[in-house]
């Protein structure tokens, strides 16, 4: 990584008890984010004021009136991948987010989560060489963890209550366990372990403005010891495949306090 091109790059220190701190102020700038890193949406991010008042600065995200899916035009959110060097078993990924005062949950959208393996767990697309743990917005507000995992999970993996299970757009888990709402700052946090290869003995943890919300044991993450945690997956979008999950109005989400801590 060059160093002088991440402006806001704190000094990294990684042990199994340090953090990485993505971001010194919590916020993104054009040109921080190598571009075979971006995914989609790079004009829709834009570094602003708090908007709940201060001289603070954070990274926002435009969501247009009518976007829902990346593919679908206009064209909402963003999408980059920052890795983790080296990558780990065990990483708890946090960060502060915040719902305009104008935000229409719709139907649900896409937030940041981690990933591991290849990049393409999203999309409907194949799940035998990577995962990903993005949160989800629901209907009004209700937040899950949206998994896309290897199919051979425990037996009784879609009889758990807490697991909506979908095996090819990703299994809703923990749907409704917390809730945002709009016009206030929530500190997020997800904690994932990484399964024992050959066992369903993973996890993931989540806790909203530091209180446990989620705890979902024996998880199959990867089949393989190649698969780690690489890093932090920015996805931000309303959607859903079809115009009913659009949202109705144009709307931001902000984000400040990115840290992956191993």
């Amino acid at each position: 990584m060059n160093m002088k091109g991440w402006m806001l790059l704190l000094t990294v220190c990684i042990s199994s008890v340090a953090s990485k701190d993505l971001w010194k102020s919590g916020y993104i700038k054009k040109g921080g984010i190598p571009s075979k890193d971006w995914s989609f949406g790079k004009d829709n991010v834009a570094t602003v004021k708090n908007p709940a008042g201060g001289k603070s600065k954070v990274t926002r995200v435009l969501y247009p009136k009518g976007s829902y899916k990346p593919s679908a035009t206009p064209r909402g959110g963003a999408a980059f991948f920052k890795t983790l060097k080296p990558a780990r078993d065990i990483v708890t990924l946090t960060y502060d987010i915040y719902f305009a005062k104008n935000f229409n949950f719709v139907k649900g959208g896409k937030l940041p989560g981690l990933y591991g393996g290849t990049r393409k767990c999203s999309g409907g697309r194949d799940t035998s060489d990577c995962f990903s743990t993005r949160f989800m917005f629901r209907k009004n507000g209700d937040g899950e963890v949206y998994l896309y995992a290897p199919d051979n999970q425990a037996r009784n993996f879609c009889s758990d209550k807490r697991v909506i299970c979908n095996f090819d757009f990703g299994h809703s888990i923990g749907r409704g366990s917390f809730r945002f709402q709009k016009g206030r700052w929530y500190t997020v946090s997800q904690r994932v372990k990484l399964n024992t290869v050959g066992k369903t003995n993973g996890y993931v943890r989540v806790w909203l403005n530091r209180k446990q919300v989620l705890y979902k044991p024996n998880l199959r993450l990867r089949n393989s010891s190649k698969v780690k945690i690489n890093g932090m997956f920015f996805s931000t979008f309303f959607g859903g495949g079809d115009p009913s999950w659009a949202t109705p109005v144009k709307t931001y989400t902000y984000y400040r306090n990115f840290k992956m801590t191993t």
